[in-house]
């Protein structure tokens, strides 16, 4: 993953972390007061490049020299809501059965029913939203994790609307 681009003598390996580092917040220089300016030094840089590196590699982007919104479009790609559309999946969805969120971001699942029994909806095995009827219409949603399952059950009746964020 390159480009590590830098205007003049960089190293071909990793610096390494400061033996006796200093801690706390940096200060400006104070001559009358004998105090030198913090300097980061080349490990500080390197963690903070390297952070920014990985996060935007996380997120499915390649780094570019010409691409100034790296950091913010990988940012976005973890933010729920940013770059995502609702989706009305009922055709394609059937209750009682397992789906997966293969996406890199959680999506929220909306669904309303118009059963006359009990419904829930399972993620990762836990049921996170739970209806027992006193009425026949209402609906239950819940986040789905990136890499999560979620299952929606139900006992009678119908799904009449499954919408997704995603």
């Amino acid at each position: 993953m390159e480009p590590r681009n830098y205007l003049a003598d960089a190293e071909a390996t990793p610096p390494a972390a400061p033996a006796a580092p200093s801690y706390g917040y940096p200060r400006n220089e104070d001559l009358a007061a004998g105090k030198e300016a913090t300097e980061p030094g080349p490990y500080w840089f390197y963690k903070v490049g390297e952070s920014l590196r990985r996060l935007i590699a996380a997120a499915g982007f390649v780094p570019d020299d010409a691409d100034l919104n790296m950091v913010l479009n990988a940012v976005q790609e973890f933010d729920i809501g940013i770059n995502q559309t609702l989706q009305d999946v009922v055709v394609s969805r059937t209750a009682g059965i397992t789906y997966y969120n293969v996406g890199n971001k959680p999506i929220t699942v909306y669904m309303i029913s118009n059963v006359s029994t009990d419904i829930e909806l399972v993620i990762d095995g836990l049921a996170v939203s739970k209806y027992q009827p006193n009425s026949n219409i209402f609906s239950v949603a819940g986040i789905v994790p990136p890499g999560s399952s979620y299952v929606l059950n139900i006992t009678g009746g119908s799904v009449t609307s499954w919408v997704e964020l995603k």
